[in-house]
């Protein structure tokens, strides 16, 4: 460690030297922190020299060393989080490297590999488990940190750890591309994994400059934004007091006044961000986005892509959204969207709806949106909240069009029986409040004598699910912490982690009355065999046409992770299935007869 300061003080062969020297201590010393930070400033070292291919090779060594131990805190989602966001950094300035030396495939599977690596560890370890592989998995780590810390016979621990790693990557192809950071991006790039109109775009901001992913059947292309970082920044802030950082009391509930929608700054942000993406991208296509954190709460739905459907007036009637030209999914990497679009449909059946929930009341009447103070103390189990006139009706609504539901209203909508019936759903409902408790959403259901009502992320994560989708109709329910390198940490992760293929979650305080509306819309959509992008997208735009335009009421939901249609029967097709046997019936009754009579 000494000598790596030493060298921040040198320059040229002499910083080199010190370097190289430092090299050899921390190798002896199984020193592996320092010795990334040492490879990557030979690395650097090397590309100020203008030896690109060395500068490439120290780059990836200290990226390897940080791959090969993250397996090691595989049974510790928050250790493994810290440790990669301590390394973050690195990706980026190796993404930036690539960039600048002109390989945009490479660039593009770091940029990849930098987001949400705990989240992937997570549903590829659902993987092996559902596949009875995952002792094979443990195996294999437990192997790799034996030989990391030096223990046992290394010839036969590598001989070892060499023919699970072939067996495994055998039955799973792209574990090939997570266990070998030399591996070809283009594994990740396989044409046969879009569908014939899906785009993925992932954005990538490096210092004030900002770069544009987009892939698709027809290859991957970079666009370099004639904007900067600061900028975007500042057009945000604009677009509603929402998003204005100097907007402090979390204890303001966003109604359609004081979120103040601006559409001028939202045409201004799609034509700076969006707009030179698009210019070859087919109306009606599928988006599916990978966002950095500085526009992880921004539902691209709402980009006005115009500045007025008419020659004059200046209201929202006026304004073409985005999401009326295509349908929009979100997912934290490509690498996870791959996983989830791989994954095969659930088994389940049941469809979960629980809303309406029995609360500690705060006074008389209604609460307009479906949210709670964020000062409130969950812990001290005095919360008070007004119930919700109208998450009942959306409940009653969408269980017609299913025909294996559950019911959980009132008193019965409680977090112990969301818990007890929760693995066995397709599709999971939940129309309640929520808020932010130290900056961690938290779900509120009925309290019983056996759960207090506070569904909190850590819970999630412990569920064994096997769900096609998860709905939570609840306030800000798509927000929570931000790390640098895991993006949100929040609910959208931990129903993942959980094992959901998608989910649809909100980015402000929501209206009670409106979106029992889009719920309602949304599930009339997907029950015509419809994707959900697509449903959702309809539903938005039916809202939109039908009821109000304005985004603060249809624009907060937004859906992550798989987009396949819902595999469900409604009662409606049952009754026209069992019409139709009745006709026959009566229509062939006649001859039936006839013949008897004849006999």
């Amino acid at each position: 460690m000494q000598l790596l300061m030493i060298s921040e003080t040198s320059n040229g062969s002499k910083k080199y030297n010190y370097l190289k020297e430092a090299a050899k201590f921390s190798l002896s010393a199984g020193d592996k922190s320092t010795l990334t930070e040492i490879y990557f400033n030979i690395g650097k070292y090397y590309e100020q020299q203008k030896q690109l291919g060395r500068a490439e090779k120290y780059f990836l060594k200290a990226i390897s060393i940080i791959e090969n131990q993250l397996p090691l805190l595989k049974n510790s989602s928050k250790m493994q989080i810290t440790f990669f966001a301590n390394y973050h950094q690195m990706y980026v300035s190796l993404t930036d490297f690539y960039l600048r030396t002109g390989n945009i495939q490479k660039a593009f599977g770091i940029l990849d590999r930098s987001r949400s690596r705990n989240t992937l560890y997570n549903l590829i370890g659902i993987k092996f488990s559902e596949n009875k592989d995952i002792d094979l998995v443990n195996e294999f780590y437990d192997l790799n940190w034996k030989l990391q810390n030096r223990l046992g016979d290394t010839d036969s621990l590598e001989m070892r750890l060499k023919k699970i790693r072939n067996d495994l990557t055998n039955k799973y192809p792209e574990l090939t591309n997570q266990w070998n950071i030399n591996s070809s991006a283009a594994y990740l790039l396989q044409p046969d994994k879009f569908g014939s109109n899906e785009y993925f775009i992932s954005y990538f901001f490096d210092s004030d400059s900002i770069y544009v992913f987009k892939t698709s059947r027809n290859g991957l292309d970079l666009v370099k934004l004639q904007t900067s970082v600061s900028d975007i920044e500042n057009i945000i802030s604009s677009i509603s007091p929402y998003y204005n950082p100097k907007v402090v009391d979390k204890d303001i509930h966003f109604n359609k006044d004081l979120f103040s929608f601006n559409p001028d700054k939202a045409h201004a942000l799609y034509m700076k961000i969006l707009e030179p993406v698009l210019n070859n991208v087919p109306k009606n296509s599928a988006l599916i986005f990978s966002l950095p954190n500085q526009l992880a709460a921004i539902p691209f739905e709402f980009l006005s892509t115009d500045e007025k459907k008419i020659s004059s007036g200046n209201s929202l009637f006026d304004r073409k959204y985005l999401i009326e030209d295509y349908s929009i999914t979100y997912s934290p990497s490509f690498s996870i969207w791959k996983e989830l679009k791989s994954r095969p449909n659930s088994k389940n059946r049941l469809a979960l709806l629980a809303g309406d929930p029995s609360f500690n009341t705060g006074g008389n009447g209604y609460s307009e949106t479906r949210s709670a103070s964020e000062n409130l103390d969950i812990y001290s189990r005095g919360i008070k909240v007004l119930p919700l006139k109208y998450s009942s009706e959306e409940i009653e609504d969408i269980e017609g069009y299913f025909t294996d539901d559950l019911v959980l209203l009132k008193d019965k909508a409680t977090e112990t029986n969301f818990k007890k019936n929760a693995q066995s759903a397709s599709v999971i409902h939940l129309s309640t409040h929520s808020f932010l408790f130290n900056n961690y959403p938290v779900v509120i259901f009925a309290e019983d004598d056996k759960n207090d009502g506070y569904l909190e992320t850590g819970e999630v994560a412990k569920l064994k699910l096997n769900s096609d989708m998860i709905v939570l109709s609840s306030c800000k329910s798509g927000l929570g912490n931000i790390d640098k390198a895991e993006g949100i940490l929040g609910m959208q992760k931990v129903f993942f982690d959980a094992g959901a293929s998608s989910v649809v979650l909100s980015l402000w305080d929501v209206s009670d009355k409106y979106t029992v509306s889009l719920m309602k819309f949304f599930y009339e959509f997907l029950s015509d065999g419809q994707t959900k992008s697509e449903a959702l997208r309809n539903a938005k735009i039916k809202f939109i046409n039908k009821i109000d335009p304005n985004p603060y009421y249809w624009a907060a939901f937004t859906l992550s992770g798989k987009s396949n249609p819902i595999q469900f029967v409604n009662d409606f097709n049952i009754y026209i299935y069992l019409l139709g046997l009745i006709v026959l019936m009566l229509l062939g009754y006649p001859y039936i007869k006839k013949k008897f009579l004849i006999r």
